[in-house]
Order: C-alpha cells, then structure tokens, then sequence
C-alpha cells in the first residue's frame, strides 16, 4: 500500500501515512517483514486538553524538504494553538532518525499510542 512519507537508509526504511501515522517499519532487510503491525499514533495534552494528531482537529502539511530525502512535518492544531514542526531523516546504517518540536512555552505533553 502506498505511503505519503518513506525514509529509508537501505537497511532501515520507516513509513507515515497521510495522517502521519507510523505504519510500517523494515529492518534489517527493506520490503521483507513489516514491525509495526498495526498504524502508531501520537497525542498532544496541553493546558489540561488531549488530542490525537490524527483527530480531525488537526491541518496536515506533510512533504519533503526541497530537493532532499528529509522529511518536513507540519502539524497545527488551532482549537490547542498548537503547532508541531518535524524534520526526519534517516542517518547511514547504525544511525537513528532525528526530530525537532517547536512549540510556544506551555504545559504539554506528547504520548505515542
């Protein structure tokens, strides 16, 4: 099934859908067996409020940064004012993913599901 992100460094490759869901995770070997099994989710509590990134209360700005294999993440949710900035990129063999969050000074937290 296609995917609206793929990062990949030939030994790993990790894929998000279009509501920047974690779906499928390869490794050692690309295309063989898939880890997740199921979609990974995360959620944002800010000022005593939960939301699910994948909510409808969530815009989308999913790409890839100019000319580069370095995933750009927009997430913003006008009901929290909150938004969410990512850059993923998948380092040589051995190397992890790096991520940012931007986001104003405030209670919060994320939680993966």
């Amino acid at each position: 099934m296609p995917r609206e992100l793929s990062i990949g460094n030939g030994s790993l490759q990790v894929m998000f859908d279009a509501q920047y869901r974690l779906r499928d995770i390869y490794y050692p070997y690309v295309g063989k067996e898939n880890h997740a099994g199921h979609a990974f989710r995360f959620g944002v509590f800010a000022d005593g409020q939960m939301s699910w990134t994948d909510s409808p209360d969530w815009e989308r700005r999913i790409n890839y940064a100019p000319a580069t294999l370095v995933t750009a993440v927009e997430l913003l949710n006008r009901r929290l004012k909150i938004r969410l900035g990512f850059l993923r990129k998948c380092l040589p063999a051995r190397s992890h993913g790096r991520k940012s969050v931007e986001s104003a000074t405030r209670d919060r937290a994320v939680f993966p599901s």
